[in-house]
């Protein structure tokens, strides 16, 4: 009887054995699966790792080192309502400058050169080509209008023509100066500066809203930091 029982015994141990093997080489793998990949942070989202950085470099870790002199400097620099509150301050500038070149000396100068043909009288009765007929002609001008609303101009100009038909050059010149003064009716002068002047108090007034906005900023940072560094 004890022959007849251990044979079972023995059959039972010889059809198990093989299926253990796969199982310990699968919990190897898992193991060595386990060391490769890092530990999730207790303290970071769901999902989240701490995987390296790009360029290889670890993640940082911990509170961010700032002083209050670089926060200050961080939010001035990438605040947008400040870079938005500079553009406007350029585009007041931009309107000043504008309205101040109605007062600037302005300049033309114009050339031209025309061509055409010489004829005269054949003698069956019609026209003949005898050669062609060289213009020239220039002008030029210069003028400023003043604050008190008189405008002067300087003005030039000559003509020449060469001619196959005559020996001599035909040429002219003339030069003219003109004075225009702008009808007040009871105003002051200063109404031809209004325009100039109401840009220049523009230019002003953003360059106080610029300056107020950067000391409320500084002034939020400033707050903020003592915030979180207490």
């Amino acid at each position: 009887m004890k022959t007849i029982w251990l044979m079972p015994i023995a059959i039972l141990v010889t059809l198990t054995a093989p299926s253990c093997a796969p199982v310990t080489s699968r919990m190897r793998s898992v193991a060595s699966t386990a060391e490769i990949l890092p530990e999730p942070s207790r303290d970071a989202a769901p999902g989240a790792t701490n995987a390296p950085a790009a360029g290889g470099a670890p993640a940082a870790d911990g509170p961010l080192d700032i002083t209050l002199t670089g926060a200050v400097l961080m939010g001035l620099e990438n605040n947008r309502g400040l870079k938005l509150q500079r553009l406007v301050s350029e585009i007041r500038r931009t309107q000043e400058a504008t309205e101040d070149a109605a007062f600037d000396p302005a300049l033309s100068a114009e050339v031209a050169r025309n061509q055409s043909k010489a004829e005269q009288p054949g003698s069956s009765g019609g026209t003949n080509t005898v050669g062609e007929v060289n213009g020239y002609s220039g002008a030029a001008s210069i003028s400023k209008r003043f604050s008190s609303g008189t405008s002067v101009a300087l003005e030039g100009s000559a003509v020449l023509a060469d001619s196959p038909l005559y020996a001599d050059e035909f040429d002219t010149a003339r030069a003219g100066i003109s004075v225009t003064q702008a009808l007040l009716r009871g105003r002051p002068v200063a109404v031809n500066q209004a325009s100039l002047e109401q840009a220049r108090l523009d230019t002003r007034s953003s360059l106080h809203e610029l300056r107020g906005f950067a000391e409320s900023l500084v002034a939020q940072i400033e707050s903020r930091y003592r915030d979180y560094a207490l």
